[in-house]
């Protein structure tokens, strides 16, 4: 198992955009890009520092961004990760952001269990995925998992697991609750599991909805050639307009 770790600021981005590209699948493995959201402190860096490194960092500067990179396995197939680790103190309405969130494939959206303003900040987070991403019926699924971190620090919880619980439902996340401080093992089980649900996504390329309205068009065009029907060899063109990558 190897890991590359690289830092690069984000803060000046300047000319032509820094973020590009899409997850891919097969050759020499997956690759896949996380951005992780969340109010400053509430430990965005030190979960994906922990994730790459297994160590655990407690001090770090809110306004510095940085992109990771991490090769791993995960149930026998090489993984490459690219995380985005966003600054804490950025404007939700900023234009950087969308850049950013259009530039992921799946999103982390972390909030301290001892915080109630970062987890009330959730949904805001959520709308501005599914503003940018699509969230139509037309639209892949975007995985999001809701996080919530520092759950050594039950003493002094003031947001319920019940009620971390029901708002990742409600918004159609996954959801965790982790200490970065006390595991490794939780924060890689949380990149896994968005990673399976993000590969799980990609390989549905049809939804239930989409698989229906192209059998409909399939059926009506077959059903119109009468008995000079002959056998397809390849759906017609609007089967593939209803196709979801």
């Amino acid at each position: 198992m190897t890991s590359l770790v690289r830092h690069k600021s984000l803060k000046k981005s300047g000319g032509s955009s820094r973020y590009g590209g899409q997850a891919r699948y097969g050759g020499s493995g997956t690759h896949i890009r996380v951005v992780v959201l969340g109010q400053g402190g509430v430990g965005k860096t030190a979960m994906t520092v922990r994730f790459v490194t297994r160590r655990f960092i407690c001090d770090y500067d809110p306004t510095l961004e940085a992109i990771y990179k991490h090769n791993t396995y995960i149930d026998g197939e090489q993984v490459h990760f690219e995380i985005l680790d966003t600054a804490g103190q950025e404007d939700l309405k900023s234009p950087n952001l969308e850049e950013k969130i259009r530039w992921g494939d799946a999103f982390i959206i972390a909030y301290c269990i001892n915080d109630q303003c970062s987890f009330d900040e959730i949904m805001r987070f959520k709308f501005l995925i599914n503003h940018t991403k699509g969230s139509s019926a037309h639209a892949p699924e975007v995985p999001v998992m809701v996080v919530g971190n520092k759950r050594d620090l039950e003493l002094d919880r003031m947001v319920k697991t019940s009620e971390g619980e029901k708002i990742a439902t409600a918004l159609g996340c996954m959801f965790l609750e982790v200490s970065a401080k006390e595991s490794h093992e939780e924060v890689r089980t949380m990149f896994e599991k968005l990673y399976k649900r993000c590969k799980a996504c990609t390989a549905l390329k049809l939804s239930p909805t989409a698989i229906r309205k192209v059998m409909d068009k399939v059926s009506m065009f077959s059903s119109g050639l009468g008995n000079h029907s002959r056998p397809l060899n390849r759906l017609p063109s609007f089967a593939t307009d209803s196709m979801e990558i």
